[in-house]
């Protein structure tokens, strides 16, 4: 629009263009229309996102890595009271791992522990699983209830600092020079990424956009009445709350152009008149209450994972059953051949 309008091809440009130096070289200005910011959107996460991670996202890896060290540290007190403790049954080194995990899923145990160190353990084993269950459970019910987390990026740093992420925007946008001139240093990586890619990551529609952010993991940033026009009511897409850029935005003419100090008189009696306010008013988006609490039915892909894993469960309980019936056959085939063979006097050799 700036080069038509400095071509001659165009008298002015009716747009929401934003007042840098380098178009005021080429162009004149009106008065500022509006003071607007940049927004950024991403897509929104579903639970098809997390098949995989579903029942594990309660807790942080770290948490996860700490409690199962703990358990293990458990479990070997428990075997070494077992084994020092006069007045305790003796446990295998099986039979306290088999204790811990099951007090940990709140089955309990059937060993009758009597001494006073043995029973303080398993106590400690119970608090701890009573504390864990209540977090994990809290944040289970949760995720199922309310649906997966909301991203986790909310500024421009965030993004440069995620390798799989992408930030876009349209070609020939005024902030794409921000990033291109900007000296710091997450704006810089976005543009050297953008610019690695033979700027791929640029757009030319609103439309275009909206398929790459549904479908890859990008982001796009352009103005807030184009984000909320054409995002403010797909919930499939959420706008990240944090404002960039702010700028004064206008319409642009010739340079010199005649028609510059009526349509500034214009601009100025809209203003003083509060037309500009009303229009506003009137005319700006509707965002859609996408995080309004809904009742939907548990889909099918966030109980892959659990039927995953009592499947897998399953297969292993047939597998060792079939080993043990075959030992447990091996061995009482083994028994009746001695029996016959003490039944016929016959020597025996090992």
């Amino acid at each position: 629009m700036v080069g038509e309008v400095r071509r001659g091809e165009a008298d002015i440009a009716v747009a929401e263009l934003d007042i840098t130096p380098e178009r005021s070289t080429a162009v004149d200005y009106l008065l500022g229309v509006l003071f607007g910011r940049y927004k950024i959107v991403i897509r929104r996460p579903s639970s098809a996102d997390f098949v995989w991670t579903a029942y594990t996202m309660q807790f942080d890896s770290s948490v996860w890595a700490v409690a199962s060290v703990v358990l293990g540290v458990l479990a070997v007190a428990l075997y070494v009271v077992c084994r020092w403790s006069e007045a305790e049954v003796t446990l295998s080194a099986l039979d306290t791992v088999e204790t811990v995990v099951g007090c940990m899923l709140g089955q309990g145990t059937q060993a009758e522990v009597k001494s006073t160190s043995g029973r303080l353990l398993l106590l400690t084993i119970l608090m701890l699983q009573v504390l864990l269950m209540t977090y994990y459970t809290s944040g289970l019910t949760a995720g199922l209830a309310l649906g997966p987390p909301l991203p986790s990026v909310s500024t421009i740093e965030d993004i440069s600092s995620n390798p799989r992420l992408t930030l876009g925007w349209r070609k020939g946008a005024a902030h794409g020079e921000t990033f291109r001139m900007s000296t710091i240093p997450a704006y810089r990586k976005i543009w050297d990424k953008v610019a690695a890619n033979d700027m791929e990551a640029l757009i030319l529609t609103m439309e275009e956009a909206e398929a790459r952010v549904l479908s890859k993991p990008y982001l796009m940033i352009a103005s807030e009445i184009s984000i909320l026009h054409t995002f403010g009511q797909d919930c499939r897409i959420y706008i990240l709350p944090n404002s960039f850029f702010p700028k004064q935005r206008s319409f642009v003419l010739r340079k010199g152009s005649p028609l510059i100090p009526i349509l500034n008189k214009v601009m100025l009696d809209m203003w003083s008149t509060g037309l500009i306010n009303k229009w506003w008013t009137k005319w700006a988006p509707a965002v859609k209450d996408c995080e309004q609490l809904e009742t939907k039915a548990v889909e099918f892909k966030t109980l892959l994972t659990i039927l995953i894993v009592l499947s897998v469960s399953l297969a292993l309980s047939l597998v060792f059953l079939l080993a043990e019936t075959f030992v447990w056959r091996r061995r009482r085939a083994g028994q009746a051949v001695l029996g016959l063979l003490h039944r016929m006097d016959l020597p025996l050799k090992n």
